[in-house]
């Protein structure tokens, strides 16, 4: 498959030339404050009038780094004001001797001499790192040693990652200090825990920056590594346009700084017929930040997302992320936005941002590809839940060591959503991953298979864990770590088949929507068919309508089972929910018709779970489709006659 193509010639001044051969280089540092003073997407930075719980002060380390300046407030006042980016001197020649440095826990009720707003060098920064093995994981705040951390600790008693991050820190403008959760959070002690997990969207959106240990795989992994500076270099060719079927100057000329070009005139500059060129790896992005393991993290995308912005320290340069550019040492002025499929080159949203009106109008905008939107009406709506479409399938292919943070660890992300999905003055509601308005048809999310085409078979990667995180009908219910993760249901309002008649959550801390949850149910109103439901042979399935002459002989198998490994498929009670009819965004697809597939909890109660989704098209299964919307209120028997409605709806309830 090619992840290269041809798109810029070299006289771009964005061309970098990186010299050192350690990421921990003056060099580096001096073009990460260039892109600090380039970003405005922190100019709040520090909010005076809110601070996290408890931060580590690295003031004392920043006076070590500059042993021999004298005080001089009249210079320092005018300094802090400017904001200057001067460098300081290189990490790789500071004396070891700094590690000796003693660093202290504060907390925000215990400040001296007022709030730390009102202090010089009184912004914070954040980190975000893998923890690894126990054995490095390093020191963590407990109530037993609070009182330790907040008298002192010596940078050396601390993991590799954490020091290293904690001099970068030091070094730069304005910055006294570091907020790190296991140093941060009281480890090990849940109300302390769910306290400060309620706070996350605060601690790492009002940050002045989060420094990003990439590409480290535990807390001794350092921020910096050793590279080859060569291979940092573009690589530039000769290319002959000659018989290229378009014009040159029509060529698309991808420029990363001016977002609104798609498509610049370019003529050669070279003779005759060619062009000097460079060739630019389209997966450079996704091989260095999107699949480094810091990114693997579920707890970590909040923290990627909610940050004005990021450095990311990867194994062969730096990376710079924030709502306005992603820029690296290869590319320092900013980098091309696009992808390679199989479709063409594509231009892609910027990953982070979660400005609906920019970043969810132009997710909508790509996978609509020119085609009219089918639910126009519902904008701007609609590109806020564009927006939490792409976190939910991103976040599904993260890691989660403990099984049950899977709600609360993007709880940072759901609680900026409500007045974004729906308003201010009618806030939509969180109901465990899931959203009204417009719950019955986000309930059709689905685990996509994983095909392959040598032997032909389908692996299905979906886990439901054995404690209880989630309800059924919810994604969050499912662990989906490898292959394509979580597609979240299309949100319409059209053609749905269904109506959700109360949604109750029971969340864990009093209040709290956003944390985890104890339990959930939906009332559902819908036309329920009772089927039969068989694994085949290469991970295939098929289903058919129970108990019905004219269509027990067409088999259905447009099947995606949410966890194969729990579903009993000869002693389970299996029934057919039609929910919508639609077709798929930006396709021109055929109209199908999505079906949720349950399995009976409590039939006596009429409580069903979920298992899985379905879909029929009117050419594959035409008899089931034109009639599985018919009166079926014989199809059910519940023991409550309050269940059954005219025109075979039923009341029940999903878990």
């Amino acid at each position: 498959m090619l992840s290269r193509l041809v798109i810029q010639g070299p006289e771009d001044p964005g061309f970098g030339t990186p010299k050192s051969e350690m990421t921990d280089s003056d060099e580096v540092f001096n073009l990460a404050l260039q892109w600090l003073k380039k970003c405005k997407c922190a100019e709040h930075a520090p909010d005076k009038n809110w601070y996290p719980t408890r931060l580590l002060d690295i003031r004392p380390l920043k006076q070590d780094l500059q042993p021999d300046r004298k005080p001089d407030r009249k210079r320092d006042r005018k300094r802090d004001q400017a904001s200057t980016m001067e460098a300081k001197p290189s990490l790789s020649k500071q004396d070891s001797s700094l590690d000796k440095t003693t660093i202290s826990l504060v907390a925000k009720k215990n400040w001296k001499g007022g709030k730390p707003g009102s202090l010089r060098n009184d912004r914070y920064v954040t980190l975000s790192h893998c923890w690894g093995p126990p054995q490095h994981h390093g020191p963590k705040l407990t109530s037993k040693n609070i009182a330790d951390f907040e008298a002192g600790i010596e940078i050396r008693k601390l993991p590799k990652t954490f020091r290293d991050a904690i001099r970068f820190a030091a070094r730069l403008p304005q910055v006294g200090f570091i907020w790190i959760d296991s140093l941060c959070i009281k480890q090990g002690e849940e109300e302390d825990w769910l306290t400060e997990s309620a706070l996350m969207n605060q601690v790492y959106s009002k940050s002045h920056l989060n420094i990003s240990a990439t590409a480290a795989g535990d807390s001794e992994g350092g921020l910096y590594f050793g590279r080859s500076p060569e291979n940092l270099l573009e690589d530039e060719i000769s290319l002959n346009i000659d018989g290229i079927p378009v014009p040159w100057d029509q060529v698309v000329d991808v420029d990363a700084r001016d977002k609104s070009t798609q498509a610049t005139q370019s003529r050669p500059t070279s003779p005759g017929n060619l062009r000097r060129c460079v060739i630019l790896d389209t997966s450079f992005w996704t091989q260095r930040v999107d699949w480094a393991p810091v990114n693997r993290r579920a707890w970590v995308l909040q923290e990627r997302l909610l940050c004005p912005r990021v450095l990311h320290f990867c194994r062969d340069q730096v990376a710079w992320e924030c709502a306005e550019f992603d820029a690296a040492e290869a590319r320092p002025l900013g980098i091309p936005n696009y992808q390679l499929t199989g479709e063409g080159l594509l231009q892609e949203s910027q990953f982070k941002g979660l400005d609906p009106d920019r970043n969810g109008r132009a997710l909508r905008a790509g996978r609509l590809r020119g085609l009219p939107d089918p639910v126009a009406h519902l904008q701007p709506q609609i590109h806020a839940f564009e927006l939490w479409k792409r976190v939910v399938e991103v976040y599904s292919r993260t890691e989660l060591t403990v099984a049950r943070d899977k709600l609360i660890a993007l709880s940072g992300i759901a609680r900026m959503m409500p007045s974004r999905i729906g308003s201010k003055e009618k806030p939509a509601t969180y109901v465990a991953g899931l959203w009204r308005p417009h719950l019955e048809s986000q309930l059709l999310w689905k685990v996509e298979p994983v095909y392959n085409p040598h032997d032909e078979t389908f692996e299905h990667y979906g886990r439901r864990p054995l404690d209880y995180r989630a309800p059924t009908f919810s994604w969050a219910a499912i662990d989906v770590e490898q292959g394509n993760g979580i597609t979240y249901g299309e949100v319409t309002d059209k053609e749905i088949y269904i109506s959700i008649e109360e949604a109750s959550v029971k969340p864990k801390s009093k209040d709290d929507l956003f944390g985890m949850v104890e339990e959930s149910c939906l009332t559902v109103w819908g036309r329920l068919r009772p089927i039969t439901l068989t694994k085949k042979e290469k991970g295939r399935f098929c289903w058919t309508i129970k108990d019905d002459k004219d269509l027990v002989e067409e088999k259905h198998t447009n099947i995606y089972l949410d966890s194969v490994q729990d579903t009993q498929f000869d002693t389970d009670e299996f029934y057919c929910l039609p929910t919508a009819k639609g077709g798929y965004l930006g396709t021109g697809d055929s109209t199908y018709i999505f079906c949720l597939l349950l399995r009976v909890k409590k039939k006596e109660d009429a409580v069903f779970e979920r298992i899985g989704f379905t879909k029929l098209s009117s050419w594959a299964d035409k008899k089931t489709w034109n009639q599985i919307g018919q009166d079926v209120s014989r199809d059910v028997d519940f023991a409550h006659p309050d269940n059954g409605l005219p025109g075979g709806w039923q009341r029940f309830y999903l878990e």
